[in-house]
């Protein structure tokens, strides 16, 4: 197993079990406030934060945050303690999900307001600020917003170092993308002339072509298509997923052979008891 692969499927184990276990949390009362959970969106952050291990970049996510925050090196002690509400929480217990704020060695994440898109020009004017990387996860549905546009254009008119994310589940709460408009979000980056592309959430291929993108300056626009294994918001579900691909990589490192298997087996093994201890 590579250094970028054990990096990902590592974060993508964190997340996972963080949810799993947070889930049941919620199922059982024990966590009150509204809370978006990552699981089945595990691949995209992991993926991004290894391409961007060896730079310093701030961070802007919305709803489904989870993954982000904890790929990106984020105290997940100060994490579940905001979910708890309590004081030693990422915002002192009060912002809630998804409101988180942290720095770590890679990344310093500014907390959001639960806005949908607000968070995308404040992202580009960091980036005009301090000319460094600011790294943007939405959903499918910060596209439809109308401060979003204007942002991509003020950041390729600019040439600045935006890595805007576009995590495309293909719902807006439960609203399917097709009753909502006929365009994708990469077609009209196209018009802004920003550079962009649209590909599945396989991390492996994403950290490849997102490190390379990290070598030039200037905006890039990922729609990377993905699948929530639970509703918008809550506990609840919509139904089967359309892929599971926390179970699509375990069974690539099986295909590698006895010795790739095992190493993820391992790695996940500590990952979730380091969440059960949690």
């Amino acid at each position: 197993m590579t250094e970028d692969a054990a990096f990902i499927w590592r974060a993508m184990c964190r997340t996972h079990w963080f949810d799993e276990y947070l889930h049941g949390k919620l199922v059982d009362g024990t966590v009150k406030c509204f809370v978006y959970l990552s699981s089945g969106q595990e691949a995209i952050p992991a993926a991004v934060a290894c391409a961007f291990r060896d730079k310093k970049v701030n961070l802007f996510c919305q709803h489904r945050s989870h993954a982000a925050y904890i790929a990106f090196g984020g105290d997940m002690v100060k994490l579940r303690d905001e979910l708890l509400g309590l004081e030693t929480g990422t915002t002192r217990g009060v912002g809630g999900d998804p409101c988180h704020a942290m720095e770590s060695e890679q990344a310093k994440m500014w907390g959001h307001s639960g806005l949908v898109a607000d968070h995308v020009p404040i992202a580009v004017g960091m980036a005009f600020a301090t000319r460094e990387w600011s790294v943007c996860f939405f959903g499918d549905s910060a596209v439809e917003e109308d401060v979003f546009w204007p942002a991509v254009g003020f950041a390729v008119t600019h040439h600045l170092p935006v890595l805007f994310v576009e995590e495309d589940n293909g719902l807006s709460v439960v609203t399917e993308t097709a009753k909502r408009r006929s365009w994708q979000g990469n077609s009209v980056a196209s018009g802004f002339q920003c550079w962009n592309m649209a590909l599945e959430d396989d991390p492996f291929a994403l950290a490849e072509i997102v490190s390379k993108c990290t070598q030039i300056r200037g905006p890039r626009y990922f729609r990377v298509r993905t699948c929530r294994k639970y509703r918008h918001v809550g506990p609840g579900s919509d139904g089967p997923m359309k892929w599971d691909r926390m179970q699509m990589i375990r069974l690539k490192f099986l295909s590698d052979g006895p010795q790739d298997a095992f190493e993820a087996a391992r790695i996940e093994s500590e990952m979730k008891r380091e969440i059960e201890d949690l």
